[in-house]
């Protein structure tokens, strides 16, 4: 058994920006036994893994009365949305039912609806205002940013949009100071954890089970190498 850390992440997202129940944070050492039985690291909202050298430690609260309060002067006291999951994925039920009993906590209605398998990336996916979905990791951070969060970009599933967040980025690719680029991504980091529109609860690990008579075998989160994996003997 080979156990890749941190593989990919998991999220719940909001087809908008600033959606009223992004207050309502996920307990992080909750979801990870509730979805993963403990194989994998907290997300804290931060989509940049741990592992990664541009890596911030973020901490957002979780603080359900804040949230009611929030949701309450928003207009939003009885709040209730379809959280879209499917069978998919092994772990975006689990999930949603952990985000679902923490929004509850908040006043928030959480409605979990299950979509079917096939046609969960053509018919939801992208298309509702509250999904679940995942990434691999092992993209430099730059690419993660850019191409998932940037205002604009194909793949960004939230629909957020921030001048200041892509004026972070802009500016971090022109550095070329290694030190202060990484700064730079760090602020925009920041600007992930406390305005964006995805929740990133944890990094799942992955398990794989290998016969012992497999050699080279690695993987990097997004990718495999092909290249060195073999049979002993062969």
């Amino acid at each position: 058994m080979v156990r890749a850390a941190d593989a990919h992440h998991r999220e719940a997202l909001h087809r908008s920006a600033g959606a009223a129940g992004d207050e309502a944070r996920l307990r992080p050492a909750h979801i990870l036994k509730a979805a993963l039985q403990g194989a994998g690291t907290a997300g804290w909202d931060n989509p940049v893994p741990p592992n990664d050298p541009a890596h911030i430690a973020a901490h957002p609260a979780h603080d359900p009365e804040k949230a009611r309060h929030l949701l309450k002067r928003a207009g939003h006291e009885r709040l209730a949305v379809d959280l879209y999951t499917s069978s998919y994925d092994p772990i975006f039920t689990p999930m949603a039912l952990a985000y679902q009993e923490s929004a509850g906590r908040a006043g928030i209605r959480i409605r979990v609806k299950t979509a079917a398998a096939d046609s969960y990336y053509t018919q939801i996916w992208m298309k509702k205002p509250l999904m679940a979905t995942y990434w691999y990791t092992g993209r430099p951070v730059d690419q993660l940013l850019n191409q998932v969060f940037r205002g604009g970009s194909s793949y960004n599933e939230t629909a957020w949009s921030d001048k200041e967040f892509d004026a972070l980025l802009d500016r971090a690719r022109r550095e070329t100071d290694e030190g202060r680029r990484r700064e730079l991504y760090g602020q925009a980091q920041t600007l992930v954890v406390e305005r964006g529109g995805a929740i990133t609860p944890m990094f799942a690990d992955r398990l794989v089970g290998i016969s012992r008579k497999v050699r080279g075998y690695a993987e990097h989160g997004f990718e495999f190498d092909y290249l060195h994996i073999g049979l002993k003997g062969a």
